[in-house]
């Protein structure tokens, strides 16, 4: 079960399979490469990083965006990954332990991506770290924006 050291976000279901415990991060703006949005909060002093494709973002960038995750044991439903304005969904598989965080890494092709490859941190991880999560990201399209031309 991931540990619930955030808000729940109760309207949030996956409908994957077993669902853990949700947990919300808001993620800041950090900076842009050519292709990806980067964004971060500290968790227990270690960093909680995800990218996200420019091309999603449209061409605005949010100050900052939620970040929700969930335990899942089966994909189930074809509706990921998922994109709509405000919303993505993602499902991501274990890639690699490093000393502080867990990378992921979304399903699928890599050209289909909807979110970079997470680096999430493991205090916020059940032990054993689970094989696949349910990652949802949100934010306010209309508000705290920057253009993308000007973060480059």
């Amino acid at each position: 079960m991931l540990n619930a050291k955030r808000a729940l976000w109760p309207e949030f279901d996956l409908r994957l399979g077993r669902i853990k415990t949700s947990i919300v991060h808001v993620l800041r703006f950090k900076k842009a490469t050519e292709m990806k949005l980067c964004y971060f909060c500290v968790v227990g002093g270690v960093i909680f990083k995800l990218y996200v494709p420019k091309r999603v973002m449209l061409d605005e960038v949010p100050e900052s965006i939620r970040v929700m995750i969930d335990e899942c044991d089966v994909i189930g439903r074809l509706d990921y990954p998922h994109l709509s304005l405000g919303t993505i969904r993602s499902i991501v598989e274990l890639y690699e332990e490093h000393t502080e965080t867990v990378r992921y890494s979304p399903i699928g092709e890599p050209n289909d991506w909807v979110i970079g490859e997470p680096y999430i941190p493991k205090a916020i991880l059940a032990c054993p770290y689970p094989q696949r999560l349910g990652v949802r990201v949100r934010w306010e399209p209309s508000l705290q924006v920057r253009d993308v031309d000007r973060v480059n």
